[in-house]
Order: structure tokens, then C-alpha cells, then sequence
């Protein structure tokens, strides 16, 4: 109870308060116990590192430095810092030795030759029918899963047509495969500038024991370190390495660094791109009379602070099932959705099918498109659209929730042309930088 309430934030006169009536240990004793147990985790994460693979991320923390008796020299304080987080993978053996040469040498060739748009077109073509498996199913889900359906009684629940297509190259789970974490300490240094994440990288080598110049020689000659952030993370990462390509050793160019975006963060970006998209207005069609109808409050502009992203995800999904379940009463031709459950599996498959191609992709764009200019329903295209764009982020909410880490690989060249044509670059250009990496520079070992 004491080291929690010390992570609470409780202060020292709180703690001399509870320890007086017995109900904790006293604030000398609780910070004391921290910081063995801090020191211990500390020596622990350093005997890992050489034995199983390993990433490491960090962002920025801010922590607001409160007093109870204010006075010139004694003020409250609002601090901007950073905190990292070692992620241990205790199933897997480091790299080899050489894999920092190969990878030096792999990036050397894929700068020479970079992705072409005809290859990205070419991925998005290959990946496909895979990823149209996935959204059929998302629409049969939909169906399955609402009460007036009843799956549990429905007579074909056991069919094999009615479970999730296999994962492509799913996380292995179990007991052995539980990832690790251990936080860093947390440094005074705000992540704002280059030169903050040069000192940054500095002060995690340094309390990983990575400060001299041993150490660094040998990050330098035989290391490969996975760095994971956030879009303006990477960004600083990698401008950075441009910058120091022309510095005296390969530990100073920072050749040993992979650099990966975290995948929650692109789940917002796509939920923000849908918001821009559909965002429409109150009295019209569109998100923001979504918002309204279902009385959700705070969703009329993007904010980063707070549940934004929660509430905008699960608002997404309610608006995104209604739209479905509408779907499969039209095409099913149909008055309630429990009037389906006549149909058998093979029938609720094949209208699962059916609602994507007709009402929910590309190809049901360009029917609308084909008709005579005074036959085309524009309201019908834009729900066409809005199922079609929905879909593809709720398929990437399953796979990154299910750690189908092959599937996530697929949408990379979806997600590129989403971004790109959304107006957010930025995060077009970090997708482009994975692709880059998977198939042009980066060894098979290190992707």
C-alpha cells in the first residue's frame, strides 16, 4: 500500500500522516524500498539485454511539481522530460555479431534503389484478396454478434464458413512468449529538439552501462537496436541520422539503429483522417450528425489530449455496425435481422461477400460512377465510401489487437495511399519508411 500511494504521488507529511496510525510504512522506508527495487530491476534488464532480443521506446512525460508552502525560492513546477521503456522479447536470441554489418551493407544497396510506385501498387494488388477475406468477415461479425440475431441458438454456429479466416503470420502467445518491460529512469531532458534525442540516446546507453568506449565500439561493430515512437519521434531519429553521415565513426552515424513507428499511434492517425473526411456538418450527413444523434461530447474537433481517441474509436464502430446492419437488411431483403436466421452458413457467407463488393468498395463506387448522370444516387456513393474506408481501419484495429503481425505487414501498402491521399503526409512518409525497410533494407533476420 505504501509503495503504492508513493506512486500516487502522496506526499511525505500524507505519508507521516498514515504511518502515525499504522496503515503504512513511513515515507524514509518507502523510498528507500523503491529504490532497491528500482536498482534491482536495473541489473536485471542489463543481464537480459545480452541474452534475448530487445526494442526500446520512449516519448515525452510531463509531471507537474507541486509544494504546499509556496515562497520565491519554493514554487510549483511543471516538468517536461522523458521516459523510455525496454521491451524484452525472452523467446528469442539476440542477433548474430555480423548483423549490424549486413544490415550496413543491405541499406547501402536498398538507397540505391527505392521502393517505385509501381511496386507499392503492386503490394496493395498482391495483399488484396487477403485483406477482402478480413472485411467479409468484419460484415458477417456484425451480423453474428447482434442480440436480435441470436448466434447462440442459430443453427449453424458450428460451420466452419462462419469462423475468421486463418491469421497470416500471427505473435506467438503462452506463458514463454510474455513480453517483458522494464522503465528507464526518467530524464530532465525534453524530447524537442536533435540535439535533446543525441543527449537522450545517451543517457539510456548510459543507464544500460553502455558508456564507455568499449561498449560503444561494441554497439557500434555488432549491435542492432529497434528504436519505437511516435511519428515526430522517428522523425527526430531520423533526421538525425542524416544529419551525423558524415561523423567520424559508425557509432556517431548511428548504423546500428532501426527505427519503427508504434502501430497505436497510426491507429489514430486513421482515425483522424476518417473525422477530416466525413466529418460534415450537424444538420447535414456525416460524423458530426452521428455525433450529435448519439449525444457524444468533445468529438467536434480533433484533440490529442485526454479520451479523445477512445471515444472517437468506439464511435466509429457504433456508427460503422449500423451502417452494416442496415446493409444486411437491404440485401438480404429482409425487415429484422433475425429473419436471417433461416439462411443457412453457405447463404450468410455469400451476402457477406456481396455487401462488400456492392456496398462497400471501390468496385461499388465505380458502378454508381457508371450509371447515366440522372440515375446516381451521390448519398448512396458516399456510404459506399464511408463503409469502404471504415472497414479498412477496422481491419487494422483487429490485426494489431490480435498480433497478426503478417496481416499488419499487408495493409502497409493500403495505409501509404490512405495517408497519402488524406493530406497526412507525415505518417505517409513513415509507412514508406517501413517498406523501404522490409523490402529493401533491411536484412530477413532483422524484419
Amino acid at each position: 500500500m505504501a509503495i503504492y500511494l508513493k506512486f500516487k504521488g502522496i506526499s511525505a507529511k500524507g505519508f507521516d500522516s498514515l504511518h502515525a496510525i499504522g496503515l503504512t510504512m513511513s515515507h524514509k522506508w518507502t523510498s528507500d524500498a523503491v529504490e532497491r527495487i528500482s536498482n534491482h530491476c536495473m541489473k536485471e534488464v542489463r543481464e537480459r539485454l545480452d541474452k534475448n532480443a530487445w526494442t526500446i521506446s520512449y516519448d515525452n512525460v510531463q509531471i507537474p511539481f507541486r509544494v504546499f508552502s509556496q515562497r520565491l525560492d519554493n514554487k510549483d513546477q511543471f516538468g517536461n522530460g522523458t521516459a523510455a521503456t525496454v521491451y524484452i522479447k525472452q523467446d528469442t536470441k539476440p542477433l548474430s555479431d555480423d548483423m549490424n554489418l549486413q544490415l550496413q551493407r543491405k541499406r547501402e544497396n536498398g538507397l540505391k534503389s527505392p521502393l517505385t510506385e509501381l511496386e507499392i501498387i503492386q503490394l496493395a494488388l498482391d495483399s488484396h484478396a487477403r485483406i477482402q477475406d478480413q472485411t467479409e468477415y468484419i460484415i458477417l461479425r456484425t451480423l453474428l454478434e447482434s442480440p436480435d440475431f441470436k448466434f447462440k441458438t442459430y443453427s449453424g454456429k458450428d460451420s466452419e464458413l462462419l469462423k475468421a479466416p486463418p491469421a497470416v503470420d500471427p505473435l506467438p502467445c503462452g506463458r514463454d512468449h510474455i513480453t517483458l518491460q522494464y522503465l528507464l529512469g526518467t530524464i530532465d531532458i525534453p524530447e524537442a529538439s536533435y540535439e535533446d534525442n543525441s543527449r537522450l540516446i545517451s543517457e539510456w546507453f548510459k543507464q544500460l552501462g553502455w558508456d564507455s568506449l568499449t561498449e560503444q565500439k561494441r554497439i557500434a561493430t555488432s549491435r542492432v537496436i529497434a528504436f519505437i515512437g511516435d511519428q515526430l519521434t522517428m522523425d527526430h531519429l531520423r533526421g538525425l541520422f542524416k544529419f551525423c553521415a558524415e561523423d567520424e565513426n559508425s557509432f556517431e552515424h548511428l548504423d546500428f539503429s532501426v527505427l519503427v513507428f508504434g502501430w497505436l499511434h497510426l491507429q489514430m492517425a486513421f482515425a483522424t483522417s476518417l473525422h477530416k473526411q466525413y466529418g460534415g456538418t450537424t444538420h447535414g450527413r456525416g460524423l458530426q450528425q452521428a455525433f450529435t444523434l448519439l449525444e457524444k461530447k468533445g468529438l467536434t474537433k480533433v484533440l490529442t489530449k485526454g479520451p479523445f481517441h477512445h471515444n472517437l474509436n468506439e464511435t466509429l464502430n457504433h456508427i460503422a455496425e449500423a451502417h452494416f446492419q442496415e446493409e444486411w437488411l437491404q440485401l438480404g431483403k429482409v425487415e429484422k435481422l433475425s429473419d436471417l436466421r433461416e439462411q443457412p452458413p453457405a447463404e450468410l457467407k455469400r451476402l457477406a461477400s456481396r455487401i462488400v463488393r456492392r456496398c462497400a468498395s471501390t468496385e461499388g463506387m465505380n458502378y454508381i460512377d457508371s450509371l447515366p448522370e440522372q440515375q446516381r444516387d451521390e448519398e448512396r456513393r458516399q456510404i459506399t465510401m464511408w463503409n469502404r474506408d471504415v472497414l479498412q481501419y477496422l481491419v487494422l484495429n483487429d490485426v494489431v489487437r490480435d498480433g497478426d503481425v503478417g496481416l499488419m505487414e499487408l495493409l502497409l501498402p493500403h495505409m501509404f495511399i490512405r495517408f497519402n491521399g488524406a493530406g497526412k503526409g507525415k505518417y505517409a512518409i513513415e509507412v514508406l519508411e517501413l517498406l523501404q525497410g522490409l523490402h529493401k533494407e533491411w536484412p530477413d533476420k532483422i524484419w
